[in-house]
């Protein structure tokens, strides 16, 4: 009976520590799918900083070429915010280049502090280069608007043909080619050499 109570013992203990692995398998997996999709969640994060910072680094250089154009490149406030947004900008991107050493190094906690510093530094340059961006001049273009003319189309004439309705038709006293309700001027030398032909 004691060899029978000491197997069921032995028996028991081994069901209890092989149900323990399994579970302690499961939570280690968990944890590790966990640590894994935010690993890929913050490396999708920089990679659009990355394309956001780029973007900046070309609105600066347009900025700056803009500006030696209007002359605001020698206002002393203006030179002065735009060196400051430039430096913050660049500050994001050496910023970047360290939130990749963080992540590979598994120190998602680092990585993630320094993605929002990077994206607060981003928000701000982009704030303040809307800011120092040369104003342009807006220019509304406006059409001249065509003479009055006291034509009536052709097609609504009474007791038209239809064959002559889509025919041109010449004006003969002022030189004018009335066709479909459009007006259209023509040289008095010009048209004698139609006329000739």
């Amino acid at each position: 009976m004691f060899h029978f109570a000491l197997a069921v013992l032995a028996f028991s203990l081994f069901v209890a520590v092989f149900l323990f692995a399994i579970l302690f398998f499961y939570i280690w997996r968990f944890f590790e799918n966990r640590k894994r999709r935010r690993r890929l969640r913050l490396e999708s994060y920089e990679k659009r900083l990355k394309a956001i910072v780029a973007e900046l680094l070309v609105d600066s250089n347009e900025i700056e070429s803009a500006s030696h154009y209007v002359g605001l490149n020698q206002d002393e406030k203006w030179n002065k915010g735009y060196h400051d947004a430039l430096a913050k900008l660049l500050g994001a991107s050496e910023r970047l280049a360290d939130c990749k050493t963080f992540r590979e190094a598994g120190e998602l906690e680092a990585t993630q502090e320094t993605i929002w510093l990077v994206t607060r530094a981003v928000y701000q340059v982009q704030v303040q280069f809307q800011i120092l961006r040369p104003k342009e001049a807006k220019v509304k273009v406006v059409a001249p608007e065509p003479p009055k003319q006291s034509v009536l189309p052709l097609d609504n004439l009474p007791h038209q043909s239809i064959a002559r309705q889509s025919e041109p038709m010449v004006a003969e006293d002022s030189g004018e080619v009335l066709s479909d309700g459009f007006t259209i001027k023509i040289d008095s030398q010009s048209k004698k050499k139609i006329e000739e032909r």
